[in-house]
């Protein structure tokens, strides 16, 4: 009987990991049954969140306390490039069809088109930083949560065809208290669940109307990641005392508010000395690894929950991914076309790219637009503070009107 997978794929898996330190890589790749370094990607080091792939040509990484972004290409003889942002970036996400990139600096969403570097849109909804921005499967929607406790979800199509002061997100879940620490967005169904703070992990539903949560954990410990299997019949939650937690979902969904006991740590792994700030799962369910404060990543058998190999670091492990061996090992040729070509000023792929708002677009010359990185930020500063201004300017001639009016009226 043939069936559509090929099973001699689930063991050539190959996992990712990034240290905030990247004081010899910034990303490295193992084989993690044995525990060897295949292969590394030298530079600075990757933020929490700050991990994303392009379809299968690019990996990207956000750099800690830099205002750019490194990617490379992960077909032919691998190269660095680099991507110039307004900020320091807090989060990235790639869209499922690898057309868009969203990432977020302060308290604001840019979104790009990959390759075309053209800005599509900017959000500016949230009132404190942003902690993840993630894609629906179908990219349908797209889902921002900040500290500010509050998660927008997106209509992405309205994004990209909207004027930003006409849009408004088509869910607003404001449940919990205290910050957003991460999201999962499942790729089989509209489930989504956020992990607080708050000591809550909360589970949502794209596909209605309802701004409460569907179900909620309440956990002796705050979470700081969360994840489900491949199968969506376990959940995994990494917590700031360095334990990890499998819930069995159909527990979950036989009561609308479950707490977390003691009685869980019969189901929990224990190894860990400090927070986890990563979690993944293999195509198998059969391999769990977190990586934690402590500098280690730990690869954990999910059936004895037995801690079986330990990566270690030298620097806080910031994310951890299963990917396919053939992603980074092979004779493909590389034939996409570069990342943000439109705003390359030279040819030369290693050459910094620039990136510009649409302000900048509109009201600058021609020279202007083709300056360099850093006369592009100073133009976004002038015409954001100009903005700012008319705004102000607006608003003071309304209330002056609106007194005249009244003193007129009165007398």
């Amino acid at each position: 009987m043939e069936t559509g997978l090929d099973l001699s794929q689930l063991t050539k898996e190959v996992l990712l990991s990034t240290d905030i330190f990247g004081q010899f890589w910034n990303v490295c790749i193992w084989d993690y049954n044995t525990g060897t370094n295949l292969h590394t990607y030298k530079s600075t080091s990757t933020i929490s969140h700050g991990l994303a792939f392009l379809r299968d040509d690019y990996m990207l990484c956000a750099i800690h306390n830099k205002p750019y972004i490194l990617y490379w290409n992960l077909k032919g003889k691998s190269q660095q490039a680099k991507i110039n942002t307004p900020g320091f970036i807090s989060c990235i996400s790639v869209s499922s069809c690898g057309n868009y990139i969203a990432f977020g600096v302060e308290e604001k969403c840019f979104i790009y088109q990959s390759h075309s570097g053209k800005l599509v849109s900017i959000i500016n909804r949230h009132l404190q930083n942003l902690t993840c921005i993630k894609f629906s499967t179908n990219d349908s929607f797209l889902i921002t949560a900040s500290e500010d406790t509050t998660i927008l979800v997106w209509d992405f199509a309205e994004l990209l065809t909207v004027e930003n002061e006409y849009i408004n997100p088509v869910h607003t879940w404001n449940n919990h208290s205290m910050r957003i620490n991460d999201l999962f967005v499942s790729p089989t169904s509209s489930r989504v669940i956020s992990a607080s703070s708050d000591q809550t992990c909360k589970f949502w539903n794209l596909d209605t109307d309802k701004t409460l949560s569907t179900h909620t954990i309440l956990l002796k410990s705050v979470p700081n990641r969360c994840i489900l299997d491949n199968l969506e019949s376990n959940m995994y939650v990494g917590l700031v005392d360095g334990s990890i937690y499998c819930i069995p979902i159909k527990s979950i969904m036989n009561e609308a508010n479950k707490m977390v006991d003691d009685s869980i740590d019969e189901s929990s792994f224990i190894g860990h000395k400090q927070k986890i700030n990563c979690l993944a799962i293999s195509l198998d369910d059969l391999t769990l690894a977190s990586g934690s404060e402590d500098t280690s990543i730990r690869i954990w058998d999910t059936l004895s929950r037995q801690c079986v190999k330990i990566l270690k670091h030298n620097g806080p492990v910031t994310n951890i991914e299963f990917r396919p061996r053939t992603f980074f090992f092979n004779e493909e040729p590389f034939n996409s076309p570069p990342l943000f070509s439109r705003y390359m000023t030279d040819k030369n792929f290693d050459t910094p790219i620039s990136v510009l708002s649409k302000r900048q677009v509109n009201r600058l010359g021609l020279e202007e637009f083709l300056g360099n990185s850093s006369q592009d930020f100073c133009h976004e500063e002038y015409f954001e503070l100009k903005s700012k201004y008319d705004c102000t300017r607006k608003i003071n001639e309304k209330i002056y009107n609106y007194a005249i009016e009244k003193i007129l009226n009165s007398s």
